[in-house]
């Protein structure tokens, strides 16, 4: 499992985000986060569109993974920096690549901090008292590439030790058990 994990800090399954009204089916982080949304054969395309919607707004990168019962319907709506994979027979392969974006949104960057990383890295935050006026606060006073790395090692804070055990622990080929260590019930935003 070494060499899988040389060029990622870490991966987290099932992460909410957007204020806990999204989750995110997988992301992976190395120099940038990138988030993938799950699409089988059983799920519904009802809310696709606001989902990449979010997707773009909070991630650096995006892909959507789905099997061919979907793929027709996916790739009409997907925009230029959306990535696509196909899951067929076992496999799964890029349909096209995703690429970095900069549609993230200071307001979903700041979404992700929890009062404790804008009170310590957010100089004049400590002042408010509620965790809406401090993100209000951070947007106003940070640029978006500082929320943005604010945001990076909140994450990182988050995942990173379970994704360290992971590593350690899990067996090759992976086991569904495996996998669900990677599960993280806490939310990234507080």
């Amino acid at each position: 499992m070494k060499e899988i994990s040389e060029n990622i800090d870490y991966i987290a399954v099932e992460a909410k985000y957007a204020s806990s009204k999204r989750r995110a089916d997988v992301l992976v982080s190395g120099q940038d986060i990138c988030a993938f949304e799950i699409k089988s054969d059983q799920d519904s395309l009802k809310r696709i569109h606001d989902q990449i919607e979010d997707y773009k707004k909070t991630f650096d990168k995006f892909f959507i993974v789905t099997t061919p019962k979907h793929l027709r319907k996916i790739k009409k709506i997907l925009g230029k920096k959306t990535g696509l994979m196909l899951f067929e027979n076992g496999e799964i392969r890029v349909v096209k690549e995703a690429i970095s974006g900069s549609a993230q949104t200071k307001n979903n960057l700041v979404a992700i901090c929890s009062r404790s990383t804008l009170e310590n890295y957010v100089e004049g935050a400590r002042k408010y008292k509620n965790v809406d006026q401090m993100r209000e606060f951070a947007k106003r006073n940070l640029s978006r590439e500082e929320l943005k790395r604010l945001a990076h090692d909140e994450l990182s804070d988050r995942f990173k030790y379970r994704y360290e055990i992971f590593i350690m622990e899990a067996c090759i080929p992976l086991r569904e058990t495996d996998l669900k260590a990677l599960q993280h019930g806490r939310c990234i935003s507080l």
